[in-house]
């Protein structure tokens, strides 16, 4: 589950990076991985790692610049599986809180 929720955070991220920017939506910007990196909590390793599969999968698009720098841009498919991945989310939420319920009813019961 925290895989999916790092991924979640990172694609997120780089889909509304025009939002920060103030720029129209149309507008494709790179997002830099040093960026992500100040901005985003977590650690080098796993943005990293996690910033990569996302751009072998396809649902974003590694830029390798001139300055040895990574840059990523967003796709559609990245955008559907943005809403999969917080669909599925939710879902997992949603049977965590339903499965504590259960417990406690059982637990009362019980007593």
């Amino acid at each position: 589950m925290f895989y999916l929720i790092t991924q979640y955070k990172i694609l997120k991220f780089c889909l509304f990076y025009w939002i920060k920017e103030k720029q129209p939506k149309e507008s494709s910007l790179n997002v830099k991985l040093d960026y992500l990196y100040k901005k985003l909590r977590l650690p080098k390793k796993s943005i990293y790692y996690h910033v990569m599969t996302l751009s072998e999968c396809g649902y974003l698009n590694h830029i390798y610049e001139k300055d040895n720098s990574h840059s990523f841009k967003p796709t559609k498919d990245g955008w559907h599986y943005y809403l999969n991945l917080k669909s599925k989310l939710w879902r997992i939420a949603f049977d965590c809180i339903w499965a504590i319920i259960l417990v406690v009813i059982g637990f009362l019961i019980g007593v």
